[in-house]
């Protein structure tokens, strides 16, 4: 199921957080350059990717509305998150 970003937060960097539940969109983001600052498992197999960059709502809500990003990068993207989720 994909779901909007759960919470923003802004920090005194200049850069925003961005929440999401769907590897998928967290594929994206890691695609459009935000750094993955940790993953948050909340009981069972749910996984929370956190995000942290400059315009991370911005880029979050691009995913939604049909943005694209190389299909190799994001494959790629995909592939590195399942192996830190399962530890590969």
């Amino acid at each position: 199921m994909n779901k909007q970003p759960t919470a923003t937060h802004s920090i005194p960097s200049g850069s925003e957080t961005t929440e999401t539940n769907s590897i998928y969109e967290a594929a994206y983001l890691l695609c459009r350059n935000l750094k993955l600052c940790r993953m948050d498992r909340s009981g069972g197999s749910k996984v929370t990717f956190v995000f942290q960059g400059k315009d991370a709502t911005k880029k979050a809500n691009e995913f939604f509305n049909g943005a694209k990003v190389g299909a190799r990068a994001y494959s790629d993207a995909v592939r590195s998150l399942k192996d830190r989720i399962f530890k590969r």
